[in-house]
């Protein structure tokens, strides 16, 4: 999931990371999220022998007690800008050295974060207030990209979330979690933060200007995916919940439906139902909503653009595309996939990342 500015883009990017083996999502991205261990179905991502715990998307979008301050009212979150000043390039491949694979990536707005196979955390992209700048010393078992903010959960589920935090403009409190609280999953939007207990009761953090961080009462989940300012959540038997924003009609989520894996974007979401077809709802202005046919085993939503990977893992992306974030390369197949606001990256079997579309924020 997600993103955050009142200065540029207000998007998520759900996360979603999915295992080596099998797909799991959170995000988000972002990343997708896919449920997590408190009962749940796994697709993967906001939406990952991975070793994380259900949302991209990311998917990102891939579960908190929180006291935190409500801002004052940002506008309502808008469509990424059509940037043609940002630097196009073929996409970029990033490939590690033994010791340094990655095991899960998420995306934020513009910038993007994994996990080695020993937990530390690895950022690239926009650092302008510190959200790609992960402390040292930690190792962590799932990451979450939003906005200004990436958060992330240790070994024993307590939360560590950087960027943002002080800085103006920026600090909703996303990035300030609840003390004392341990979860299963974690999920970062643009100006706010999810995250799931271990009974699938359900925490949020951050800005609440559109209800994003208001929970529904008495419920509990198996995953959840914070977005641009709504947040949807999948319920034990599948069925999707959304809260927050509903300029574009991101909330409510389709009735009747019920899905494995579920990624909040910018201003729409979309999910995987248990048969692999997928189904979007909210902004459909670049056709970010207008899935193409057949089966997907995860699922991420950006800004403006959509990405999926099929059940051979190879990758299909629908919606804006004028940085190329659209336009996955050919010939290739991931275990995992990420969509931020002009970028979208990947994790290969061998655990090498490689990305496309505004590669000035993935470098």
């Amino acid at each position: 999931m997600l993103w955050n500015s009142t200065r540029t883009l207000r998007g998520a990017c759900s996360i979603l990371i999915v295992s080596l083996a099998a797909a799991v999502l959170v995000a988000c991205g972002d990343s997708q999220s896919t449920p997590t261990a408190a009962a749940a179905p796994t697709v993967a991502p906001t939406a990952t022998s991975i070793p994380t715990v259900a949302p991209t998307a990311v998917p990102a979008p891939t579960a908190t007690s929180i006291p935190t301050a409500v801002p004052t009212a940002v506008p309502a979150p808008t469509v990424a800008p059509t940037a043609t000043s940002i630097p196009t390039a073929a996409p970029s491949t990033a490939a590690p050295s033994s010791g340094d694979r990655l095991v899960s990536i998420s995306s934020g707005t513009f910038h993007t974060c994994g996990l080695l196979e020993d937990g530390s955390p690895v950022c690239t992209g926009n650092d302008e207030v510190g959200q790609a700048s992960p402390p040292e010393g930690e190792t962590f078992i799932e990451v979450s990209s939003g906005g200004a903010h990436t958060c992330a959960l240790r070994q024993d589920g307590s939360p560590v979330c950087w960027g943002a935090v002080g800085v103006g403009e920026y600090d909703f409190g996303q990035a300030s979690p609840p003390d004392g609280d341990t979860f299963a999953a974690v999920s970062s939007g643009s100006t706010h933060t999810c995250a799931l207990r271990q009974d699938g009761s359900l925490v949020c953090w951050g800005d609440d200007t559109f209800g994003q961080a208001s929970l529904p009462d008495g419920e509990t989940f198996i995953a959840v995916s914070s977005g641009g300012a709504h947040t949807c959540a999948l319920r034990q038997d599948g069925s999707p919940v959304c809260w927050g924003d509903e300029t574009y009609g991101q909330i409510p989520p389709p009735s009747g439906e019920t899905f494995v894996a579920i990624s909040s974007g910018s201003t729409h979401t979309c999910g995987i139902r248990q048969d692999g077809t997928s189904a979007c709802w909210g902004d459909d202005s670049a056709g970010q909503s207008s899935p193409p046919d057949g089966a997907f085993m995860a699922i991420t939503s950006g800004a403006l653009h959509t990405c999926a990977l099929r059940e051979d893992g190879s990758p299909v992306c629908w919606g804006n595309d004028d940085q190329g974030q659209s336009s996955p390369p050919s010939g290739e197949t991931f275990v995992a996939i990420t969509s931020g606001a002009l970028q979208t990256c990947a994790l290969r079997e061998d655990g090498t990342r490689i990305c496309w579309g505004g590669l000035g924020f993935i470098e």
